[in-house]
């Protein structure tokens, strides 16, 4: 056991969950870092429960542990309990796995879902004694690499960032580890000018921005001839051929999403005009029933979990929702491992699915209707009426469910027209909701709605204008 290990032993009877910084969960991944191995660690900048909920970075964990020539450890923001104890005894953040220190890595990856997690990122790298700026970074310090939604507009981190992966990352991490294996040793600069031309990677550094006389960011041009003008964003085409986690990893706590997730769709068919998301993972691509089973069979055996979470930006969108719906049902029936549909469309929920979940132990089921207002959901191209919202709910009610979530955003300030009453009217929509069903059911009913903030969005991305999207400070 190394010196910091056993430092950190000593931190964890100081802390309230000590089971976030164990790392010694079912099926974690323990290799032995050898010479020449790439060696990555996967940072989301949330807590645990919520870091260990991500289907995203669980890929990325299990496609770099396959190779014979790389690892890959787990990393997450500590709660404000642990941080305090790691400043007070000096003691850098680690990866969980080896309890390396993350300055011991080649890459330090984060995964940026939010844009409040980027003080989180840069609190990461403050407690892992990395310096904050590309710039300021030595030779011997990990390239810190972003990836995820945010980084279609990756300029807000640019100066902290040193690469960013845009797009689907399942098959470019496998193609920059190879490059990188081939660099090492190289200058850090040339290192990154040669990673730059990987397609889906932006490298702020190789590129130039201008600005006009009033200070207004004018232009932006590569700093080398060899730099690409423009960055394409890297897609998978086909999620059949796209890797799954075969032995999930399974925490030894309660977590936010404590099941076995399934990606159906990647993707979304509408046009909601909020929804970042829906369009940075354009075209929609669609996984098959007989992949679908695989994957769930093979996680539910492996993880002991008894719910399976069918997960996209839409899960009613599946074309094949109500076949795959029967042939799970077929199959985990018997087990009582419960089938649950966490994203939901009103409008797309019938009595067709319904019947179908049903047939298993019943979860709570999800809906977004985004305004409590049919007006306002119209004008933000949410193309749901308020009869199919509460038709949804009333189908549920009648088939069991007792627990019907509702999300809905505010602000960032109202549309023009927006009448008060209109503002209030997500608290009306969940009272309706509970009132669809029949007076002797409704002691028993329960709505949980969750209001967020609507968050602007730059409207261009960094594979549909330029190297980047927005603006750089001149200063």
């Amino acid at each position: 056991m190394s010196d910091l290990s056993r430092q950190i032993d000593a931190l964890l009877p100081l802390v309230t969950k000590p089971s976030r910084y164990l790392g010694n969960e079912f099926h974690v991944v323990h290799k032995t870092p050898e010479p020449g191995m790439v060696q990555w660690c996967l940072l989301m900048p949330e807590v645990y429960e919520i870091g260990m909920s991500h289907w995203g970075l669980k890929v990325l964990y299990e496609v770099l542990n396959r190779r014979p020539d790389a690892l890959a450890e787990r990393s997450y923001a500590p709660w404000f309990d642990m941080e305090a104890q790691l400043r007070r005894h000096q003691i850098p953040l680690f990866a969980l796995e080896s309890r390396r220190p993350l300055s011991a890595f080649d890459f330090v990856g984060f995964s940026l879902q939010y844009e409040l997690t980027y003080t989180n990122l840069l609190n990461c790298l403050d407690l892992a004694g990395i310096p904050l700026r590309s710039e300021d970074r030595r030779e011997e310090d990990p390239l810190i690499i972003a990836g995820g939604p945010c980084v279609s507009n990756p300029e807000p981190l640019s100066d902290f960032i040193d690469l960013f992966l845009i797009g689907d990352g399942e098959e470019a991490v496998q193609i920059l580890t190879h490059a990188y294996k081939l660099l090492r040793g190289r200058p850090r600069r040339e290192i990154l000018r040669e990673l730059c031309k990987i397609e889906g990677i932006y490298v702020p550094s190789m590129y130039e921005a201008s600005y006009g006389p009033d200070g207004l960011f004018a232009g932006i041009r590569p700093l080398f001839p060899d730099v690409p003008a423009r960055v394409r964003r890297t897609f998978i085409t086909n999620l059949d051929d796209a890797p799954v986690p075969e032995t999930p990893v399974v925490p030894l706590q309660d977590i936010v999403q404590n099941r076995l997730t399934v990606e159906v769709v990647r993707g979304c068919t509408q046009g909601c005009r909020f929804c970042q998301a829906g369009y940075l993972y354009r075209p929609i691509r669609e996984r098959s029933i007989e992949k679908l089973l695989e994957i769930a069979d093979n996680g539910i055996r492996k993880s002991g979990w008894d719910e399976v979470g069918l997960v996209s930006l839409s899960t009613a969108d599946y074309t094949q929702l109500e076949p795959l719906a029967d042939v799970m049902n077929a199959r985990f029936g018997r087990d009582q491992v419960a089938i649950s549909l966490p994203s939901l469309r009103a409008d797309s929920f019938g009595v067709g699915i319904a019947d179908r979940v049903k047939e298993t132990k019943k979860t709570g089921f999800t809906f977004a209707p985004e305004a409590g207002s049919e007006r306002l959901r119209l004008a933000m191209n949410k193309i749901i009426t308020d009869e199919e919202f509460f038709s949804a709910a009333r189908i549920a009610y009648e088939r069991g469910w007792k627990l019907i979530k509702m999300y809905f955003m505010v602000g960032p300030r109202p549309r023009p027209g927006t009448t008060s009453r209109e503002s209030c009217a997500s608290s009306t929509a969940c009272a309706r909701s509970d009132a669809s069903t029949a007076p002797d059911d409704r002691s028993t009913l329960r709505s949980a709605p969750s209001c967020r903030r609507a968050i602007p969005r730059c409207s261009g991305t960094a594979s549909s204008r330029s190297p980047h999207c927005g603006r750089r400070s001149s200063s």
